[in-house]
């Protein structure tokens, strides 16, 4: 083989190896500098109301006669815990300022909403990559919560309770 071809194949190997270097490098900073919050995994922050207090009122009266009353987390590093739906929306992604921090590789940083919408629980996909599924079927639209609905935000599953 001419030695030119040679050296050059060379570098070529050399550059990629330093782009992978790099890549690795930029995602442990990226782990490392997340705020502890993040990585807590699954702390809740409240969520400020928006709403005037009479129609807050009125949705957690609407909320309480829909059925749906919280979801439980089934598997995942937040087995087992339970989230209050009160009538303000609940978003689901690896983003600190989610409601709900799932510390999940598969999981978008917004992934999914679960809101009130005309006095029934939806959940809403917010354009996550890997996708929010209900039974093997994947979320495209705005999906009525129903009390034993169990979906999937990345590895982590939910059940939908009353």
């Amino acid at each position: 083989m001419n030695a030119l071809i040679l050296t050059i194949i060379r570098f070529g190997f050399l550059a990629l190896l330093w782009v992978f270097i790099g890549f690795v490098i930029t995602l442990l900073r990226r782990d490392l500098l997340r705020p502890a919050a993040a990585s807590t995994a699954g702390a809740t922050r409240p969520v400020k109301p928006v709403a005037p207090k009479a129609e807050k009122n009125a949705r957690n009266r609407a909320s309480r006669k829909s059925g749906p009353g919280r979801i439980t987390i089934l598997d995942g590093l937040l087995a087992g815990t339970v989230i209050t739906l009160t009538g303000q929306e609940v978003l689901f992604g690896r983003a600190a300022e989610c409601s709900v921090v799932l510390n999940d590789d598969y999981v978008s940083n917004h992934h999914c909403v679960v809101k009130l919408i005309d006095s029934t629980w939806v959940l809403h996909d917010l354009g996550s990559t890997n996708g929010t599924w209900i039974n093997r079927t994947r979320v495209t639209a705005t999906v009525p919560l129903k009390v034993g609905l169990v979906f999937s935000v990345g590895r982590v599953s939910m059940r939908v309770d009353t």
